[in-house]
């Protein structure tokens, strides 16, 4: 079954840039939700990387976020061909990844409080 995620890959951050996955109901929600999570995430001063909307098998933990929400400790590869989608690969480390947001297609590397959920 095909999931509609945003992703969110943002900057600013003192250990690096940082990916957030959620879940939006449909491709239409999907662009809705990130122009407003843009704007508020560039408000408070961390700037947008990339957002993308896409249909997807994958499914991962629940986003948290706030004074509570866990230090983000999971490492991922983001591709982002062209064409639309995004592939999403957990690295070891964030050290272990290497960027390359100019090619084609752009490479984020990021971290996460977010981990994979298995397929059903």
């Amino acid at each position: 079954m095909l999931h509609t995620l945003l992703i969110v890959l943002t900057l600013g951050h003192a250990d690096g840039p940082h990916l957030a996955i959620t879940e939006a109901g449909d491709m239409a929600a999907c662009a809705a939700r990130a122009k407003a999570v843009s704007a508020v995430l560039t408000d408070a001063g961390y700037p947008v990387a990339a957002h993308r909307c896409l249909q997807t098998e994958q499914r991962f933990t629940p986003y948290s976020h706030g004074p509570d929400a866990p230090a983000p400790t999971h490492a991922y590869r983001v591709t982002l061909p062209a064409e639309g989608g995004a592939l999403i690969e957990p690295v070891a480390t964030l050290s272990g990844c290497t960027p390359s947001p100019e090619a084609v297609p752009p490479v984020f590397c990021a971290l996460s409080t977010q981990t994979p959920l298995p397929r059903p």
